[in-house]
């Protein structure tokens, strides 16, 4: 059985954009955001922790998870050789998942990722099985108007 905590960004933009930008470290004092999971996870244990698409959550979370595997759920461009933290990031990190062979190659051109722990695990749904049919009038009126 598995558990999942959602952890909504709460703060301002901009004040999220000075914090990304201007302060030297990963996160910078009072963080809410990782405030907010070490309240709601700490004291839990876990299989393995899921980040999905936000990287820099991975050097926070080792240091309350030390023994935890901390996985990376990517689906788009977020770790490449010479991005922000790449070196903290990866010493954080135990395994990537991709959802395209492009976004696998990418995260490989970091210095620090072994080949081994990048998968691709390509999004996909059945649009035959999940779509309703299309009335003749309702496809007309997306052919008119889209």
């Amino acid at each position: 059985h598995a558990r999942f905590f959602f952890f909504p960004k709460g703060e301002k933009p901009l004040f999220r954009w000075v914090a990304k930008h201007l302060v030297p470290s990963a996160f910078y004092p009072g963080d809410p955001f990782i405030a907010a999971i070490a309240e709601k996870m700490c004291g839990e244990t876990f299989d393995a922790i899921v980040v999905e698409n936000a990287p820099r959550y991975a050097i926070a979370l080792r240091k309350l998870f030390p023994r935890t595997p901390i996985l990376h759920h990517f689906h788009n461009r977020k770790l490449w050789r010479g991005c922000r933290y790449e070196r903290k990031i990866a010493a954080a990190s135990d395994a990537y998942v991709c959802v395209s062979d492009y976004i696998r190659r990418d995260v490989l051109t970091s210095r620090r990722v072994a080949p081994e722990s990048v998968f691709c695990c390509l999004n996909g749904i059945d649009v035959a099985h999940f779509s309703a049919p299309i009335s003749r009038e309702r496809r007309a009126f997306r052919f008119a108007f889209f």
